[in-house]
């Protein structure tokens, strides 16, 4: 707990000023800063004033507060020199100085694949499906889902995730102890039976619109891959998707209706090569450490099948027919009539949405007039 006492005063202190605190902790532990005189912190190159003025004040009481808290409500706290400090958020730059953990299991520190599901707030009915069904398949054969508890896809994710009977985590823009969009109180008891909510603000910490852009590397440094389900042109969710990709993770795009102002930052993913979406296969089969739960049945020498989207994640009535087109040219090139029986679309529809794929580099033409899926997305 000692440890514990210097990091929680080290990460008060410092507060969003970060990239100075980091300098410091190259050199020295949050318990040597504290020992520092005025001298030794410039020394070592605390040369942010406000954060030398906060390192001067040698007084334990706030972190002794957070942890008498901690011990009250039954929250975790862990820091890196922690046993329990996730390894894959020690590997990623700027590394959280404090976690707080509350939940009933740690699913961080096994072989389980975690994936995180993000997107729009905003998100349309098809987003929200989409999002649901994909967590709950992949919570089905084992899959942590890892998202941000906000409103629209991160919600349907967790939802999707607790009905399967899964594990989920959320990592929150704001103290464990607040509840945010409030709206989502029941959820977060839910998401804590069946995994947990994670943060690195302290007890209190409102949802500061700052605080998010800042808990969106610990999303994609959790996860092994990220899916974007929806997102806008210039979005939160795009930021974290360049978070991990920086971070060397795998990042997945569902494609959506090209007139739909959601549907431009995933489709524009999927042009620069992020994989495309389908159904849990395409997620599934980059991973190859994935575990089963016993009570699936399934192992990695017996796999339980992993069903496409357009047979199991969205209804009939539901399915769009780029989605339908994608996956008929997924793996094989098709003529027109080719997929208009595969799809049991129209040929003039087909011929039309087509022209729109081509025109937006999901497919190409190749000769014979037959079209398959653009290579670098396969």
């Amino acid at each position: 707990m000692d440890n514990i006492k210097y990091w929680l005063w080290f990460s008060l202190a410092a507060g969003n000023r970060r990239i100075s605190a980091n300098k410091l902790l190259s050199d020295h532990t949050p318990e040597e800063i504290y020992n520092m005189s005025e001298t030794d912190l410039r020394k070592a190159g605390a040369a942010d004033g406000e954060l030398l003025n906060a390192l001067l004040v040698k007084d334990l009481r706030a972190a002794e507060k957070e942890i008498a808290a901690a011990d009250k409500y039954n929250i975790t706290l862990v820091c890196p020199d922690s046993e329990n400090y996730p390894d894959d958020l020690k590997d990623i730059d700027d590394s959280p100085y404090v976690l707080y953990r509350r939940g009933t299991c740690d699913v961080t520190g096994d072989d389980r694949l975690r994936i995180g599901i993000i997107g729009s707030r905003r998100a349309s009915s098809y987003g929200l499906s989409v999002a649901h069904d994909l967590a709950y398949e992949l919570a089905k054969r084992g899959v942590v889902i890892v998202s941000g508890m906000a409103t629209g896809i991160d919600s349907a994710a967790h939802d999707g995730a607790v009905e399967a009977g899964g594990k989920t985590i959320a990592v929150l823009g704001c103290g464990v102890n607040v509840v945010y969009p409030k709206e989502n109180a029941s959820r977060m008891v839910n998401i804590m039976q069946h995994g947990e909510v994670m943060s690195e603000f302290a007890f209190d910490t409102p949802p500061y619109k700052w605080n998010f852009p800042q808990r969106n590397r610990i999303i994609s440094g959790l996860s092994h891959g990220i899916i974007v389900v929806e997102a806008e042109e210039v979005s939160g969710t795009s930021t974290t998707a360049k978070l991990a990709l920086e971070q060397g993770k795998e990042l997945f795009a569902v494609p959506g209706n090209i007139t739909s102002p959601n549907s431009v930052g995933t489709n524009r993913l999927i042009k620069n090569g992020a994989y495309i979406v389908t159904g849990i296969n395409d997620i599934l089969e980059q991973f190859d450490f994935l575990t089963y739960d016993e009570d699936d049945g399934g192992s990695p020498d017996n796999q339980p099948e992993a069903v496409p989207v357009s047979q199991n994640i969205i209804s009939d009535d539901e399915i769009m027919p780029e989605q339908l087109i994608m996956e008929a040219v997924r793996t094989e090139a098709l003529s027109l009539d080719e997929i208009s029986a595969h799809t049991g679309l129209p040929l003039p529809k087909v011929s039309s949405v087509m022209t729109l794929l081509e025109i937006s580099g999901l497919v190409e033409a190749l000769p014979g007039q037959k079209f398959i899926k653009t290579s670098k997305i396969r």
